[in-house]
């Protein structure tokens, strides 16, 4: 109300009505009250005495109300619009999603990932280099028990894999993608369900909405082998090696046996072979070759597990393959230096009736790992 005595119009009506006021008494003892009461019309005195005030005080309130009816009320601010002001930069690219929604998003923008497993694992492996990246921010829960999501943190996907197969519904024997799974509570991160180097991992992970909208239309095409003749073919086999070394599972110090009978340690170098198709696949074997300056020929190597040089491979496992031992200590008299002195190290999986998967690694004895991509 105050605002309204305000206003204005309300004081400009104020003034008009004094004037007005002032000149109708001024004037009405030798004009109104002599022509129009004596001569003219006296029954009309009152009408043109009061009349015309009273129209103009009208017409100002109706004025006034049209003012205030049509002024457009101010929207009320949400507690996210307040936030944004407050805290511009802490506000930024707070929309969240699940990794469950990622692959479905994935999957409208034309990424397929029905059938075989390969499709899916290898975008697990972008999610997982982005967010060790840090160019992909990742949330998660550290219990299954309703818990808050909590920021993870990038260091933390060095030791830890994403656990993909959870977003899926997976029909055995042969492991084939048949659909999605019914929520994300059970997406984690390898460490959900067990420890890795006394750390635990994530459950309910979440990715930072618009980057991994970035990361769908930057990866949409590059998870096919293109061939020769046009064609596109789906790789089987995944050979990985991860220089985090979690449980000492990719390179330990071994002991061997000499010929004499006497035990020398060693340095011995593994690498995961993964089957990544629909169908089991049949007489697996790995061949491993350093093509430096002083290399070798490719030899068959090793399976962890069973001694074997030749495996059968379940759809979506994986097995251990021994391919590189070197001495201990790494440097020895009259050895070669530097990376072409015996590497790069060529890694090549095969199998029967699919095509055989190669993989380049850098070699380089004086550093810790080894090998690296």
């Amino acid at each position: 109300m105050g605002k309204v005595l305000r206003s204005p119009v309300t004081i400009i009506s104020g003034i008009l009505s004094f004037v007005l006021w002032f000149t109708k008494e001024t004037t009405s003892d030798w004009f109104f009250d002599k022509v129009l009461h004596e001569a003219v019309m006296p029954h009309w005195g009152a009408v043109v005495e009061y009349g015309p005030p009273v129209a103009f005080a009208l017409i100002c309130i109706g004025v006034i109300i049209r003012q205030q009816k049509t002024a457009e009320t101010p929207q009320r601010k949400t507690f996210a619009d307040m936030a944004k002001v407050m805290y511009p930069k802490r506000m930024q690219h707070l929309e969240r999603i699940g990794v469950l929604d990622f692959y479905k998003q994935a999957q409208q923008s034309g990424v397929s990932l029905m059938g075989g497993g390969h499709v899916a694992y290898q975008l697990s492996k972008d999610i997982r280099q982005a967010a060790l990246d840090g160019t992909l921010r990742t949330w998660g829960k550290t219990d299954s028990l309703g818990g808050p999501l909590v920021p993870i943190q990038p260091d933390h996907w060095r030791d830890f894999r994403l656990y993909w197969e959870q977003c899926f519904k997976i029909v055995p024997p042969e492991g084939r993608i048949e659909g999605f799974a019914d929520d994300n509570s059970l997406v984690g991160t390898s460490g959900a369900r067990t420890t890795s180097g006394g750390r635990r991992g994530y459950v309910d992970v979440h990715l930072d909405a618009e980057q991994a909208k970035e990361l769908i239309e930057r990866l949409l095409n590059t998870h096919a082998t293109t061939l020769e003749d046009g064609k596109t073919e789906s790789v089987a086999l995944e050979i990985l090696f991860d220089p985090a070394n979690p449980g000492r599972r990719f390179w330990s110090l071994e002991s061997v046996k000499r010929e004499d009978g006497s035990r020398a340690p060693v340095w011995e170098y593994r690498i995961d072979v993964r089957n990544v198709s629909q169908k089991t696949l049949r007489n697996v074997k790995v061949t491993a070759e350093l093509v430096g300056i002083v290399g070798n020929r490719p030899k068959d190597v090793y399976f962890d597990k069973t001694g074997t040089r030749v495996a059968d491979i379940n759809p979506g496992c994986s097995e251990l393959v021994r391919v590189l031992w070197w001495p201990h200590p790494p440097r020895q008299a009259g050895m070669l230096v530097g990376r072409t002195g015996y590497g790069p190290l060529i890694i090549t999986a095969s199998a029967e009736d699919v095509p055989a998967t190669k993989k380049r690694f850098e070699f380089d004895y004086d550093k810790a790992p080894m090998i690296w991509e």
